[in-house]
């Protein structure tokens, strides 16, 4: 059972992935198309058309809505994620204390203070967060054949 349910996670944060590079590939595609309209915006006499920015202000809107979808996309890829990894922590033992745990934290006054979730709140634990974050957005600009830094 609960490896069928590990499998239906593992399926959705494929799925995730795939609406993220779709997204960004239609993204710049979109943004292409509007920089190209802006470039090659024909010009008589030294004055531009008195349409000059409707490109750049349907850049900047596709701008906004690619950023809310990118990440209501995104919540939804780290649930899925986070469902995932609570699916393998109950084939463990000690899913109860740790379910427990979790839901006191916003009773405790200094959560970095208590031993439960110390490795949260150290240098190590957000560095392997932010890797896995960068590691992301690499995948997802190597599809799009875009070089990360």
């Amino acid at each position: 059972m609960v490896e069928l349910t590990a499998e239906k996670q593992e399926r959705k944060t494929q799925v995730y992935e795939k609406k993220a590079r779709l997204l960004t590939v239609a993204y710049l595609v979109f943004q292409a198309t509007a920089f190209f309209s802006i470039t090659k915006q024909a010009c008589s006499s030294g004055q531009c058309h008195s349409l000059f920015w409707l490109p750049f202000v349907l850049s900047m809107l596709s701008s906004l809505i690619y950023f809310l979808a990118l990440l209501e996309i995104l919540s939804g890829f780290f649930w899925a994620r986070f469902q995932l990894e609570l699916s393998f922590g109950e084939q463990g033992t000690g899913n109860k204390e740790i379910r427990e745990a979790e839901s006191s934290i916003p009773y405790l006054k200094n959560p970095s203070l208590n031993p439960q979730f110390r490795v949260y709140f150290s240098k190590e634990w957000y560095e392997a967060l932010r890797l896995s974050l960068r590691n992301f957005f690499s995948e997802i600009f190597n599809v799009t054949h875009i070089l990360y830094n």
